[in-house]
């Protein structure tokens, strides 16, 4: 049987292990023949489960993506509707933090809903704009077949040592005949800057009806 690509690299990395041995210079051979292994791992997206749901992040907007709190929150059919929406929720997020109204531009490429005004939460919150906002969770659900609405808390740049400052917006998302779309704000001005308490070694914000 013909060996396979990766069969060969293990051969040929196992000779220059023994060839290297006493060769110090050689050691950048070999770590060039690792990295040929390792770097197709690493292009693979992690799929992994959630409520009984397989979810494959992708690397678009992994960061917004990774502040949805969805374990034991959401139901495996709200679950899998979120995961549907998962790409335009986190587009949404993304524009929504942009440090320039500029960046708008780029992002709108992605969505259909050119007519629908998107808060910029950076110039909402009064944050540096030089410093900008992250992410901080997505959560708060309300879910539907057809209508997804959910807050963000983002983290303000605070002092070294100083108690963290959260502001919470809220944003929607609807099914519609081209797909998952922002929406709108369910609200008309943002929910605004939280007064969170330090609990159990934990910062604690309240919840919003």
């Amino acid at each position: 049987m013909k060996p396979s690509l990766y069969t060969s690299h293990l051969h040929h990395t196992h000779i220059l292990f023994n060839t290297c041995a006493k060769a110090a210079p050689c050691w950048q051979a070999l770590w060039v023949v690792l990295i040929s292994l390792l770097l197709p791992l690493a292009e693979t997206h992690a799929t992994e489960l959630f409520n009984g749901i397989a979810i494959d992040f992708g690397q678009t907007f992994l960061h917004e993506k990774r502040a949805m709190q969805l374990h034991a929150v959401l139901s495996p059919q709200e679950t899998q509707i979120v995961a549907n929406a998962m790409e335009r929720i986190a587009a949404t997020v993304n524009e929504a933090h942009s440090a320039s109204l500029q960046e708008r531009l780029a992002w709108r490429k992605n969505t259909l809903a050119q007519n629908t005004e998107l808060r910029n939460v950076l110039h909402a919150s009064g944050a540096d704009q030089h410093l900008g906002l992250a992410v901080k969770q997505i959560h708060h659900w309300k879910i539907s077949a057809q209508r997804i609405e959910f807050d963000v808390d983002y983290y303000m740049p605070t002092r070294v040592g100083a108690p963290p400052q959260i502001f919470r917006d809220r944003y929607a998302v609807s099914l519609i005949s081209k797909g998952w779309q922002f929406s709108g704000h369910p609200d008309a001005t943002p929910i605004g800057q939280l007064s969170c308490q330090y609990i159990n070694a934990l910062w604690a914000c309240p919840e919003t009806p």
